[in-house]
């Protein structure tokens, strides 16, 4: 069990899956914990790395 809160960075190019990972974590986790997400999308025209945190934790924060 989450005692207090931890978290999860993923990052990637775009195509890479970086959103296809998120919404399964987010599925699996938020039936037993509080999670949030915020994702943080770069120019793929620049070549940018997109990124997406992921906090989980026991109780509301």
């Amino acid at each position: 069990m989450v005692r207090e809160s931890l978290s999860i960075v993923l990052s990637g190019e775009a195509g890479q899956g970086v959103q296809t990972i998120e919404a399964f974590l987010m599925e699996a986790i938020s039936h037993r914990y509080h999670v949030f997400s915020t994702k943080e999308v770069m120019s793929r025209v620049r070549g940018g790395n997109n990124s997406v945190e992921i906090r989980i934790s026991g109780e509301p924060v």
